[in-house]
């Protein structure tokens, strides 16, 4: 666990939520720009955290861009997804798109619905060929190209929808909230184990389960 250095400005009222300023890629980070103003400046406490422990930063977003961590998905190891919304626009998506080229990662920009505000709301990985996902949240053509490349997806029981943002631990193994029962039984007939831990007061601030991390380092999903 790494704890951010620096002081909080005052206006920032939700920094437990560590997945939005910034994407983590096989390398090193790309800084975010975050869209609210409750939010802005934690980038750079991000930035500075990172240099001391020696992390590389491959790219900062700039300008009028927007992007933020929960919006961005690893689906293979050379192919992610980034969802735009109010939250995260096209151009912050092209910045995002040409600082993980070098790395042979392609980007698939996905359009979330006009009151989304990141991807990790309507798509969650639990392993290399398996997703859950709110059908209701993502394009069709979308969902058609995760079948293409092999991910079965398993959609979330209605009502349930806060259960896609979970944390998967290691491949079938997720800590979820322990307020959806209901999904966490469709996932154990799928084989994934689900860890439920009390969340939901956290959620209340707007972010779950993965809001609320952002792994530095991972081992390979397979």
């Amino acid at each position: 666990m790494v704890e951010v250095e620096g002081d909080l400005p005052p206006h920032i009222t939700t920094p437990i939520y560590t997945r939005d300023p910034l994407v983590t890629v096989p390398g090193g980070a790309i800084i975010g720009r975050l869209e609210p103003y409750k939010r802005r400046g934690e980038e750079a406490l991000i930035a500075r955290t990172l240099a001391e422990l020696g992390m590389p930063v491959l790219a900062t977003i700039h300008g009028t861009g927007l992007v933020e961590g929960g919006s961005f998905v690893k689906l293979t190891p050379t192919l992610a997804a980034f969802g735009t919304s109010f939250r995260c626009n096209d151009e912050g998506a092209e910045q995002l798109r040409a600082a993980i080229r070098p790395l042979g990662i392609e980007l698939i920009i996905v359009p979330l619905s006009p009151y989304s505000i990141h991807i990790d709301a309507h798509l969650g990985m639990l392993a290399p060929d398996l997703a859950i996902i709110d059908p209701l949240g993502l394009p069709w053509w979308f969902v058609d190209r995760l079948h293409d490349i092999g991910i079965e997806t398993v959609p979330c029981i209605p009502g349930e929808e806060w259960a896609i943002n979970s944390l998967v631990l290691s491949p079938r193994r997720v800590l979820m909230c322990d307020a959806y029962p209901r999904t966490a039984q469709r996932l154990a007939t799928h084989g994934v184990e689900v860890l439920p831990i009390p969340y939901a007061e956290i959620q209340k601030g707007g972010g779950g389960v993965h809001c609320s991390t952002m792994e530095l380092v991972r081992d390979p999903a397979a």
